[in-house]
């Protein structure tokens, strides 16, 4: 028997990002939040049809690590970031696992392939925390490595965005950065001249006080979001062998899932990060999962 938690009128709005703790999550999900027990995934969900209605339920992968992961069903084509009913579910990875319920056989209840687990209320609040505050590095240009938390507040519009970034003795700091690859595509019909480009990428640094460039490596597992200098001194070593191009000074870095149907941004530490460099070097890894690139699972397997 396990329990399932059963949030009700909930919101995931919050007005300053960078400052959410415990202690307002424990206010703000006061008499919102209900544990219910549940025997196997027939109970679960008719226990989830109970409260959340007759309508099709959307399932969102909201967190995983090697062993467990997370779960929210809500009813579909929910617009906004308020919930009347959401219920969050907890149970362990199998091996070839889809991260679905594609495996649950309705027509054999005496046999469940899933094993669950209490949700507790500090995986209520990670949930919550890892929408707006992720674990990232910075990649120091003399090969020091720091774990950080940062939050990310993207513009469409300009075409960039603001890192806030806490490290680890408590100290905060705002970089502003350009996603010029989002920017070479929306000019990318106008045939511009590399000449052209470059002013037209000094006009985006100018207007928006920008001090760093965004860039993506796709290493086959996940993506790596590199935020680094405009103007760096020093050549950083280890992300130009990464990302096999020349990059100076301090980099930032976050890690990113590659798919579309779940949370795509995830927690990086410089532990993991060292792994990852070391299988960028790999030519013949093979994932374990045939059907779902977990890279905590993967790592922990390999």
């Amino acid at each position: 028997m396990a329990k399932f938690a059963l949030l009700k009128n909930v919101s995931f709005n919050f007005t300053d990002v960078s400052t959410i703790s415990d202690e307002l999550l424990e206010s703000h999900l006061r008499d919102k939040i209900f544990f219910h027990e549940f025997t196997s995934t027939s109970d679960l969900f008719e226990k989830i049809h109970l409260h959340l209605g007759n309508c099709m339920v959307e399932i969102l992968n909201c967190k995983y690590d090697e062993n467990n992961l997370l779960q929210a069903f809500y009813p579909e084509n929910t617009q906004t970031e308020f919930h009347e009913n959401l219920v969050i579910v907890k149970r362990k990875i199998n091996e070839n696992d889809t991260y679905t319920f594609i495996g649950y056989d309705a027509e054999n209840l005496s046999t469940d392939i899933y094993t669950y687990h209490d949700v507790s209320i500090n995986d209520v609040y990670d949930i919550f925390k890892n929408k707006y505050n992720y674990r990232g590095i910075i990649v120091h240009s003399n090969e020091d490595i720091e774990d950080v938390i940062f939050s990310d507040k993207y513009d469409t519009d300009t075409h960039s965005g603001k890192l806030n970034i806490t490290k680890c003795d408590g100290t905060s700091n705002e970089y502003k950065y350009i996603n010029i690859n989002s920017l070479v595509s929306k000019h990318e019909k106008d045939n511009l001249s590399e000449e052209q480009f470059a002013k037209v990428l000094q006009n985006h640094i100018d207007s928006t006080e920008s001090n760093y460039l965004y860039a993506q490596k796709d290493f086959g597992m996940g993506l790596l979001n590199c935020y680094y200098q405009i103007i760096g001194i020093s050549k950083n070593e280890i992300i130009s062998r990464l990302i096999s191009d020349d990059i100076f000074g301090d980099v930032i870095v976050g890690l990113e899932n590659n798919l579309n149907n779940d949370n795509r941004l995830l927690n990086l530490d410089k532990t993991l990060f060292n792994e990852i460099v070391k299988i960028t070097k790999l030519t013949d890894f093979t994932p374990k999962n045939e059907y779902f690139c977990n890279i905590y699972y993967e790592l922990l397997h390999k």
